[in-house]
């Protein structure tokens, strides 16, 4: 069901959202506790959506201290390679969307190259962390965007 399937991936990015000013203040998962299981959109699914994603753009507008830890279900990391690892869900994650809700989408090919440059170099390591999964087989002659989409096991046909 389309719509299903739009609800929880937007459940899934306001779980996300919820949970980046606590990350960026420091806070453990256990110091988080419960605060953000369960069903975080209510009634208002967009407007619920709406206010954590404030919530987390304010958090990450704020001057981060050097050195700051991000305490992740993966381990121990600098809150700048939270942030890396958060953009990359992010800007992984908009073709699915796109899927899902019918709309014809392309990454730029800056956008393209830059998670390219970036991804590429660690992609091993990356995925011993579960930040992405296996590579998926894409279709012969595929387009970079594609061949990105299948190293980082979010290639969907």
């Amino acid at each position: 069901n389309k719509t299903t399937t739009m609800v929880g991936l937007l459940a899934n990015h306001a779980k996300d959202e919820a949970w980046v000013p606590d990350v960026i203040a420091g806070k453990t998962i256990d110091e988080v506790g419960n605060t953000w299981k369960g069903d975080l959109l209510g009634t208002d699914p967009i407007g619920n959506y709406d206010k954590l994603n404030d919530l987390a753009t304010a958090a990450v507008s704020k001057p981060i201290a050097d050195g700051q830890i991000a305490h992740l279900s993966y381990g121990d990391f600098p809150v700048g390679t939270f942030l890396e690892h958060t953009s990359y869900y992010r800007g992984f994650q908009a073709p699915l969307i796109a899927q899902v809700a019918g709309i014809p989408f392309h990454m730029t090919d800056d956008l393209i190259d830059l998670l390219w440059s970036s991804v590429e170099p660690q992609i091993e390591y990356l995925r011993t962390i579960h930040v992405f999964g296996p590579p998926l087989e894409v279709p012969d002659g595929s387009d970079r965007q594609a061949l990105l989409l299948g190293m980082t096991g979010f290639w969907r046909a």
